[in-house]
């Protein structure tokens, strides 16, 4: 474990554990961390920064600061889930931001999670790092060590939500839609885990890889702000006469002006027939009436289905990243 203070190959940096640093030193990071969200991604960060300075002060939060000169210089956090570990943030100031820094910023993270003790499941045997605010590519920030899985993803914005997207040129016969309710939940959970075995994105985010996870996802869009404020009449349930779901869209907002689809999914039978496109339909005219300007989402690269049905409706990419995995049994 990174003691109170620690001193790194960079004498000029040290690793100092969140809950040691008073709130007022997290000011400036935290600050131009979310011009950076703001700046880059339309993404109100305000409300993230103000928890991760609070549960910082009663050291609650797992994390590290990197302090160079005397002042903090980067932050890491993340949160850990049975067996595994979720980087929520890596982020470096513009005038300390080198692959140097971020590298010793991230691998000292990376000792600490798999060091720790995750609960029942003992120590992480997975560490996952969705959207990290780096400069640096992964290639350049661990040139040693265990070797993280990179997966290259895509964050698209829709820069205006008028006119309305026409509606679908087929009919769906053998569907009903339904705007979002709790009621939903435990059949969007199975329909989630049904439609991602087996696909990149549950390589990505192991969530997807069974109904318990599932559920756990939807909790974290539903019901807490981590991706934004939810807003049912934007999120969309497909069901077939049979009762089974077909496909889903879940929209939040992540600020003012700016909506953001968190989930769009359809069973295999469905692709190709429209669906996903009138999903997306329905949801963009519902953040619209929410009086949202403009929408984001994220996609994995190798998805070139959904890339296309995204660029068809007026999305372009703002932001390429990596999204990393580190996996004992692939390691």
């Amino acid at each position: 474990m990174i003691p109170r203070m620690a001193a790194l190959p960079d004498s000029s940096a040290e690793l100092v554990a969140l809950g040691e640093l008073g709130t007022r030193s997290l000011d400036a990071v935290l600050g131009e961390a979310c011009e950076a969200w703001l700046r880059r991604l339309h993404w109100d960060y305000t409300d993230t920064a103000e928890l991760i300075r609070s549960y910082a002060a009663m050291r609650a939060l797992e994390g590290l600061a990197l302090v160079a000169r005397g002042e903090v210089a980067g932050y890491c956090y993340w949160v850990h889930e049975r067996a595994k570990s979720l980087v929520g943030d890596l982020f470096v100031r513009a005038s300390w931001r080198t692959p140097a820094m971020e590298s010793l910023l991230l691998r000292g993270a990376l000792a600490e999670m798999r060091a720790a003790r995750a609960g029942p499941g003992g120590r992480p045997r997975r560490v996952e790092a969705q959207l990290m605010q780096t400069g640096s590519r992964a290639a350049a920030l661990l040139p040693e060590g265990p070797r993280p899985r990179i997966f290259p993803r895509l964050f698209m914005l829709r820069p205006g939500l008028a006119p309305e997207l026409p509606p679908a040129s087929r009919m769906l016969p053998g569907l009903e839609f339904f705007p979002w309710e709790m009621r939903w939940k435990d059949a969007a959970a199975a329909l989630i885990a049904d439609v991602y075995a087996g696909h990149v994105d549950s390589e990505i985010n192991d969530q997807y890889r069974s109904r318990d996870g599932a559920a756990r996802f939807l909790q974290n869009i539903v019901q807490f702000p981590g991706c934004g404020v939810f807003i049912p009449q934007a999120s969309w349930i497909a069901a077939a006469t049979s009762g089974e779901l077909a496909g889903l869209a879940l929209a939040t907002r992540v600020s003012a002006s700016a909506g953001h689809v968190a989930q769009l999914c359809l069973r295999p039978a469905w692709r190709g027939s429209g669906l996903g496109y009138d999903l997306l339909r329905r949801s963009l005219a519902g953040l619209r009436d929410a009086g949202l300007a403009e929408v984001s989402l994220t996609v994995t690269e190798e998805n070139h289905a959904a890339v296309q049905l995204y660029e068809r409706t007026g999305f372009h990419a703002i932001h390429r990243f990596e999204a990393l995995v580190w996996d004992e049994k692939r390691c």
